[in-house]
């Protein structure tokens, strides 16, 4: 669908002065003309427009180059940063754009963008979102729908059952992803452990129900003679054949 009259000239209902913004606009790579019709700023704005008239008409590309040189005509150091509601709506219409290719990395990043100009602007983190869950990056899609329900409570009722199921799916990714990492970490002190004939299964982690942390306890094992005679030497491998048996330090 074309882009809101809302979306279009979202400057109206966002801040004058957004708050806390984080964008730092980079050096222009190019001189500008010197045959511009008006200030930078009123060449951006006009491309702005031009851009949302190309995405009504199904002109995705050129709406993306529109956007792209209005953002370079006022991404300029210092001075960019009187116009940071201008940026924001750019990238978020930029971002509106990359939506309909399916390009769901370049939709976060303009996304973001937009956020660090403005970190109110609803639609951006909203879009965002579509992105994150089109990923299935759960957990950051949780966040986002935690700041668009925060922004507008309005919407709490509306998006409730689908906040339920994406803060499952978050915590599901994040048992799959904490489970993948205590594997890592259990195959490295695996083999750091077994130079020394040890292993992690010897710790044991017990969780104190009351503080809810946790203590490590260490059971101790037969060592083989070969072992003990690689780390503790002779003396300690022929202990174990005499019988006399052999624990770890």
């Amino acid at each position: 669908p074309p882009l809101s009259d809302s979306e279009e000239e979202g400057d109206k209902d966002k801040p004058a002065k957004p708050t806390g913004p984080q964008y730092r606009p980079p050096p222009r790579s190019n001189p500008l003309p010197d045959n511009l019709p008006g200030t930078p700023e009123e060449v951006a704005g006009k491309l702005k427009q031009q851009g949302n008239e190309h995405f009504a008409r199904g002109h995705v590309h050129l709406a993306i180059e529109c956007y792209s040189d209005a953002v370079d005509l006022i991404g300029e150091g210092d001075e960019a940063m009187q116009h940071l509601s201008l940026l924001s709506t750019c990238f978020a219409n930029r971002a509106a754009c990359y939506h309909r290719f399916n390009d769901w990395d370049q939709v976060i990043e303009d996304c973001s963008l937009a956020i660090q100009c403005d970190d109110t602007y609803l639609k951006a983190y909203n879009r965002r979102f579509q992105a994150n869950e089109a990923k299935e990056k759960w957990h950051d899609a949780l966040q986002d729908l935690n700041k668009v329900i925060e922004l507008d409570p309005t919407q709490a009722g509306k998006l409730g059952q689908k906040h339920k199921r994406v803060e499952k799916l978050a915590q599901e990714q994040f048992e799959k992803d904490k489970d993948e990492m205590l594997g890592k970490l259990k195959d490295l002190g695996n083999m750091v452990l077994g130079k020394f004939g040890m292993s992690v299964d010897q710790f044991k982690a017990v969780k104190d129900p009351n503080t809810g942390s946790y203590s490590i306890s260490f059971e101790n094992k037969w060592i083989s003679p070969p072992t003990l005679r690689q780390h503790w030497g002779d003396d300690a491998a022929e202990g174990v054949r005499n019988g006399k048996s052999r624990r770890l330090p």
